[in-house]
């Protein structure tokens, strides 16, 4: 199974049939990053962004991961994600 949310090109779309089921903008690994980075960043405490960083891993591994080598902030608060998945 392929995992890219909205990285998925216009051709990928078609031949996946998910045309109209992702939003019509496509991002790179880098923006989907910084989108979720924003996310994180309005997240007022540690177990809210564990369970924002919970959910991205779960829907976008290859994007958690890029967040997880790019970003210290990352790092510190997923330390128990690995112990409860």
């Amino acid at each position: 199974m392929c995992v890219a949310g909205t990285g998925f090109n216009a051709e990928e779309r078609g031949k996946m049939g998910l045309d109209g089921l992702l939003p019509a903008r496509v991002e790179n690994i880098d923006q989907q990053a910084a989108r979720y980075m924003a996310q994180l960043a309005k997240r007022p405490s540690p177990i809210d962004k564990f369970l924002l960083l919970n959910a991205i891993k779960q829907s976008n591994v290859n994007v958690f991961y890029r967040m997880m080598v790019d970003n210290i902030q990352v790092r510190e608060s997923c330390f128990f994600l690995f112990f409860l998945s």
